[in-house]
């Protein structure tokens, strides 16, 4: 594995130099995947220096601390010490605004902020499911914060878009009343300074003339407005990145940014990177036809650097527990053939499926490395429900249990109700249910049959208890609605039943198999926290930006997870043209993914999984899942029917101009009906008809048309 802070030494190229040289004036750097952007502006930064320009006058804005950090480890390595900045957007902020601003900055801890926002959502009396849904209710309140919309406006993913304003107004009052800033803060409270005032901005201007801007597609208006105002009327803002690698919209930021440069400022240089470095010709061949059919972006002709052969492998497996056997297969066969585990990666669109390959892994005992949000099966949600159901079944009452497994799957009954409950009592059940006005009939009914199925499977292995869950349960019905509900392939969640029910035959009780999975979570644990050098990557398409290596696999390349589907969208009005935007940033995602290989990337997928079925007891059998429709528009050249297009309508145009040239009485604008003319190629004619578009001619033996428009 390589990071972006490595050094390379690349071949010098045009572009390079340019930008290295350019040192005044807006200047846009588009760089493509592999072009050297990092090792590119530290040479501009060292010749500006080299120039005469102060090292402490020039300010090179990242966006995380990390990238921060390794830049200037890099510059230092290579060219010195200097007194350059190497800063996020956020900690230069927070500088201003310890100097400049009468309100106290006191930065709000994390633990504090989601104490707060656990508030927020009871002061409005909304539930919260999980902390899952607070962190997606932090995403959506900051993207709001930094996109310039009105809460009322924006579409929020975590919550409901009519309690978003809600929730945005009494999360914001309740920082104020504690006396907090938090990260947004930091950026909108500083934006608001410079616009307020003028004293503070000229001498941040005279402070910092120079300004760099790494990752500038990543940038939102907030943060756009800052680098615009401390740019000023010098405007020695250098901005570079890669409008294609956009893939952080939930965050606030937008291409169109970037895209605009040129309106912003009149007199921008451009400056193209398009020669890719990293990979091998054919993998940058497939990736620039997938991003080419994105709509707003600059037109690249990417290059590869690179001569040689490389693989780009589309392999589709039957069901998707092939295909992680598959994969965990191949890579082992690649280690054993002397490849380093460290130079190869899986890469997923979410952690969840990357859960289910690291027990893949774990079976073929294959060194993985990876973040820890990658949980143990035993983790999972499914595990909790199947261990509720199981409690209950074997004949041991536990209210968590009943009420977390009552509307798993619906049932439609009322949690609040049969809290109240204390024992397997059918009677007592019964009445609960009967509480359910007008629908007390289908209550009864639910009732009764859940009553049925706790007691009467106690003898059962565990596993054919499972089987029971699954089918007259209909559990896996529910795991269906509940992936289509967050926009998910089910394909997922029925990998992680197949594990559970692989793992029940080695038991034979419920509490043998708890003790089993806390073993198994701690051993998980210790082996993430264990950094091996020499390891497998997994990683979310998102964190492996800016990062490569030599064998890449891309999981699951199928249509509802790459790109998914958002249930949200389709309710919404203007849902086509936010569903386009969303699909250009999905295949940005997934053009980062492919451009993260050197040498092979293989592209997996599974053609089906098991049917939605609610029918007690009824093998569901299986249904076709469809690939990723990237997979296809990687295969499609589209820069190159443009380009052919472009060409055609030029030598068409020329053909007919020469035709049209070819008239001894000159150009058929001026011809009348009835008016005999002459052409080098067709002959004499006679005008048999005008139009204030076209005239025809008759040459004795055929007519021809010529249009008047050109």
């Amino acid at each position: 594995m390589k990071h972006k802070g490595e050094i390379m030494m690349f071949q010098k190229n045009l572009a390079q130099e340019e930008a290295v040289q350019t040192h005044n004036g807006p200047v846009l750097l588009v760089s493509c995947p592999g072009s050297g952007k990092t090792t590119t502006m530290l040479r501009r930064i060292n010749s500006m220096i080299t120039s005469g320009i102060q090292a402490s006058s020039i300010v090179m804005v990242t966006f995380t601390d990390a990238a921060a950090q390794e830049m200037k480890a890099r510059y230092i390595k290579e060219y010195g010490e200097c007194c350059v900045a190497f800063c996020t957007i956020h900690s230069m902020c927070l500088r201003i605004l310890k100097e400049y601003s009468d309100v106290p900055v006191n930065v709000i801890p994390a633990e504090i902020q989601y104490g707060l926002l656990r508030q927020c959502f009871r002061k409005i009396r909304v539930p919260y499911r999980n902390a899952e849904m607070l962190k997606g209710a932090f995403t959506d309140i900051s993207a709001c914060a930094n996109s310039g919309y009105e809460p009322s406006m924006f579409h929020p993913a975590s919550v409901d878009k009519n309690i978003f304003p809600a929730l945005f107004a009494a999360y914001q009052e309740a920082k104020r009343e504690a006396g907090y800033l938090d990260f947004d803060d930091m950026l909108c409270v500083c934006r608001d300074l410079l616009r307020s005032n003028s004293t503070v901005l000229t001498t941040l201007q005279k402070r910092y003339p120079y300004l760099l801007c790494d990752e500038y597609q990543d940038t939102n208006l907030v943060q756009k407005d800052i680098l615009y105002m401390l740019a000023g009327d010098t405007a020695n803002l250098c901005v570079v990145g890669d409008d294609d690698q956009s893939i952080y919209g939930f965050r606030g930021a937008t291409p169109g940014i970037m895209l605009d440069f040129e309106k912003d400022f009149q007199d921008a240089k451009v400056i193209s990177m398009d020669t890719n470095y990293r990979s091998r010709p054919e993998i940058i061949e497939k990736a620039r036809n997938l991003i080419g059919h994105n709509k707003e972006r600059f037109r690249k002709d990417i290059k590869a650097a690179r001569d040689g052969h490389g693989d780009v492998i589309v392999k589709t497996l039957k069901i998707r527990s092939e295909e992680l056997s598959w994969i965990a297969a191949k890579v082992k066969s690649m280690i054993s053939d002397g490849i380093s585990a460290r130079d190869i990666a899986v890469l997923a669109r979410t952690n969840l499926q990357l859960e289910d390959l690291a027990c893949a892994f774990d079976i073929l005992q294959i060194p993985y490395t990876a973040g820890e949000s990658i949980h143990d099966d035993y983790e999972h949600f499914i595990f909790r429900d199947l261990i509720s159901y199981l409690t209950l079944m074997e004949g041991n009452w536990d209210k968590e249990c009943f009420l977390r497994i009552l509307n798993r799957p619906v049932r439609w009954l009322k949690e609040s109700l049969f809290s109240t409950l204390d024992g397997f009592d059918e009677k007592a059940m019964i009445q609960l249910a009967m509480l359910h006005k007008p629908y007390e009939k289908k209550a009864v009914e639910e009732v009764r049959r859940l009553y049925k199925i706790l007691c009467g499977s106690r003898q059962c292995p565990l596993v054919d208890i499972i089987k029971i869950i699954c089918n007259e349960c209909c559990y896996r019905a529910f795991l269906c609605d509940y992936a289509d509900s967050i926009g998910m392939e089910p394909g997922v969640f029925f990998s992680k039943l197949d594990f559970f029910l692989r793992e029940a035959v080695k038991y034979r009780s419920v509490s043998e198999w708890m003790e089993a999975a806390k073993r198994h979570v701690a051993a998980h644990r210790r082996k993430l926290s264990e950094k091996d050098d020499n390891a497998v990557t997994l990683a979310t398409m998102h964190r492996s930006k800016g990062l490569e290596w030599e064998h890449v696999f891309i999981l699951d390349c199928c249509q509802n997870i790459m790109p998914g589907k958002n249930p949200a969208t389709a309710q919404d009005k203007n849902g086509s043209e936010k569903s386009a935007s969303e699909i250009e940033e999905e295949r940005r995602l997934f053009y980062v993914a492919m451009t993260r290989a050197r040498e092979s990337l293989y592209l997996c997928n599974y053609a089906y999984r098991e049917k939605k079925s609610r029918q007690s007891g009824e093998n569901p059998g299986f249904t076709g899942v469809a690939p990723s429709i990237f997979l296809a528009e990687m295969q499609e050249d589209l820069e190159a029917k443009k380009k052919k297009i472009e060409l055609d309508e030029k030598n068409r145009k020329e053909s007919v101009c020469a035709i049209h040239d070819a008239f001894l009485e000159g150009s058929p604008a001026t011809f009348a009906t009835g008016m005999e003319v002459h052409h080098s190629e067709f002959g004499t004619g006679t005008v048999i008809r005008k139009t204030p578009a076209f005239v025809i001619i008759n040459f004795g033996n055929e007519s021809k048309m010529f249009f008047l428009n050109l």
